[in-house]
């Protein structure tokens, strides 16, 4: 009967490491999709401004002229 105890504890034991495992690798994938989709959005807004700042300077050269 105590093996069976032990065996039973181990399994137990086991099977919280293994769901710690998973909680963290879904936490590391949110992390990175969070992460990848920001980091998306800086660049297209960076992309958007620089885009804007040429032509306005174009705009400037025209209406100056």
């Amino acid at each position: 009967m105590s093996g069976l105890v032990t065996a039973l504890e181990a399994a137990r034991r086991e099977l919280a490491r293994n769901a710690v495992a998973r909680e963290r690798d879904r936490l590391a994938r949110d992390l990175h999709d969070v992460l990848g989709f920001s980091l998306s959005a800086v660049v297209l807004r960076g992309e958007l401004a620089a885009r804007l700042n040429e032509r306005r300077g174009t705009l400037r050269v025209h209406f100056n002229n």
